[in-house]
């Protein structure tokens, strides 16, 4: 497990050292970079992204190990989310039900991915600031690569007043630019 202190200001790195964990500690440059630090790092054959504030379930990672060997054509494979909210927080606009009815639905960095998918499309977009999660994936699909969906509640998302997705009045604007983008690109 790899922890990547991006300039965090609490007690991230001293909690980490509690445990057998590889810590990168680096000036603040955002989740992108963060993520893109730990990608290569990395030396396992899959990759997955937990967030200071998200959980796995126990069982998370075997389900996608497993799905993933079932079925080597694909690069990755999502799971389905459950979200928390905090006492006192109100759900945010941002927060809508999916097709089913679930909060949030499926998260792009539920996943578990193959390091070699990640580096074949340059990791995350550092560019971007909202919606860099669904821009690597619509890359991985550019590039041919499939992605699975576990229809099961893996990652715990908690929701609360210091979520940097809490404080955005909407992605609509970064989701929409990535789509914008992707849309150009694939006319040209």
């Amino acid at each position: 497990m790899i922890v990547v202190d991006d300039g965090s200001r609490d007690r991230t790195v001293e909690i980490a050292t509690t445990y057998p964990v590889r810590i990168l500690r680096r000036e603040h440059a955002g989740v992108s970079a963060a993520r893109n630090a730990g990608i290569a790092c990395a030396t396992a054959p899959l990759i997955g992204f937990c967030d200071h504030d998200d959980e796995w379930r126990p069982t998370k990672v075997a389900r996608q190990v497993d799905h993933l060997r079932r079925h080597p054509e694909l690069v990755g494979v999502l799971c389905r989310q459950e979200i928390v909210l905090a006492p006192g927080v109100e759900r945010p606009a941002w927060l809508v039900p999916d097709g089913r009815g679930d909060l949030g639905g499926t998260h792009p960095l539920s996943g578990l991915f193959r390091g070699d998918a990640l580096v074949a499309v340059d990791g995350f977009d550092e560019s971007i600031v909202d919606g860099e999660d669904l821009d690597l994936l619509v890359r991985l699909r550019e590039r041919g690569g499939e992605l699975g969906v576990l229809d099961e509640r893996l990652l715990v998302r908690h929701v609360h007043l210091d979520n940097v997705s809490h404080r955005a009045p909407s992605y609509a604007p970064g989701v929409f630019e990535v789509l914008r983008r992707h849309a150009r690109r694939s006319r040209v």
